[in-house]
């Protein structure tokens, strides 16, 4: 649903999703983008986890 390309630096993010998946996705692809900058691997379960928590403690938070 989404893209980071880090020789680009760009996110890419697809058409149409609703307003939760298209704030998850580019939650996800930011965690990916910080994962090339720092030249540090995140594990695909690890940058899941953290969109998920971030998501929620936004919402809980009344930011979202």
């Amino acid at each position: 649903m989404g893209l980071a390309e880090p020789n680009e630096r760009m996110i890419y993010i697809k058409i149409g999703m609703s307003e939760r998946d298209t704030f998850k996705t580019l939650l996800h692809e930011v965690i990916h983008c910080i994962e090339f900058e720092s030249e540090t691997p995140i594990p695909e379960r690890i940058t899941e986890t953290l969109e998920e928590g971030i998501f929620k403690v936004l919402k809980l938070n009344k930011i979202l």
